[in-house]
């Protein structure tokens, strides 16, 4: 395939970067900052060194392009996905990815969402509830539907992915698994909501293998949940990832208090990807195994 992925010098960006490449796929990057780019794949890819703003303006060559990849997004953690003018800019330069696309001859567009809509659908549902994650969620949940309906407006294909929550060696951020596997394996006690609520995970490598197998197999206007078959309580990741990194971290549920009831998994069909042919490679406790020794080899 020749494809466009944008938020490439991402986590999951840089991971599906390499695996098209060693698929043999021609890859176009659109990125911020070219010097951000893994140096392993920087003279494999070509390079557009762009802002989000300047897409409108972007002189592409229109191309035999199969799926222009639209990761890029501004304010994903910290207080900046409380900030509703990044996050509606990010609703307008999505709607710019699909005309980009549309405009360069791409024949599909994939709109990156997350699990976060569901979460903030179901809020939205109960009265005097407030919308989790301040902005961010909401717009994420905006945009899916907005890039849809221009792309069916335009005449592109549409599909959309449904990331919940992937992991791996070499994110770094504050999200849950790193902090929690770094009290681990101080043997830190750690305070925790009561941890009943479902809950999802998938290893990084399996989740770029399904995004390209919904890229390349999916149903036009549909949304492919990026997960596994069956969630579980939070509670039972939980003592998996102690029991992995043979912690004697004290576990205290039910210190911290939620008001959250947790994601109705119900809504979201999480078996329409394996239905195209995808099976799950790494284990739960397979890839929190490979966290603790890959932080172990940095001397954590």
């Amino acid at each position: 395939m020749k494809v466009i992925i944008s938020g490439a010098t991402g986590f999951v960006g840089e991971k599906l970067v390499k695996y098209m490449l060693e698929s043999g796929d021609h890859v176009v990057v659109i990125v911020r900052d070219k010097g951000k780019l893994d140096q392993s794949i920087i003279n494999k890819v070509s390079v557009i060194e762009a802002e989000l703003s300047e897409y409108t303006q972007l002189d592409i060559k229109e191309d035999d392009y199969d799926v222009f990849f639209h990761l890029a997004w501004s304010g994903t953690s910290g207080p900046e996905r409380g900030n509703y003018l990044t996050q509606i800019d990010n609703i307008r330069y999505s709607c710019d990815a699909v005309s980009l696309a549309k405009r360069i001859g791409c024949k599909r567009f994939v709109y990156a969402g997350s699990i976060m809509e569901y979460e903030c659908l179901s809020d939205f549902l109960q009265d005097s509830v407030p919308p989790i994650n301040n902005c961010y969620s909401v717009s994420k949940y905006t945009a899916d539907f907005m890039t849809q309906a221009i792309a069916n407006n335009i005449g592109i294909e549409y599909v959309g992915i449904v990331i919940s929550n992937i992991y791996g060696e070499g994110e770094e951020s504050k999200r849950f698994i790193n902090t929690t596997i770094k009290k681990m394996i101080k043997g830190e006690s750690i305070e925790l909501s009561s941890c009943e609520q479902l809950y999802d995970f998938i290893y990084i490598s399996d989740a770029v293998r399904a995004i390209y197998l919904a890229a390349k197999a999916g149903m036009n206007n549909q949304r492919y949940y990026i997960g596994s078959i069956e969630q579980i309580p939070l509670k039972q990741y939980v003592i998996q990832m102690k029991e992995v990194c043979n912690s004697n971290s004290e576990l205290l549920f039910g210190r911290i208090k939620s008001s959250s009831k947790g994601l109705d998994y119900s809504v979201i069909d999480s078996k329409k990807i394996y239905e195209l042919g995808f099976k799950s490679k790494v284990s739960f406790a397979e890839g929190i195994k490979r966290i603790g020794e890959w932080y172990s080899g940095k001397g954590f």
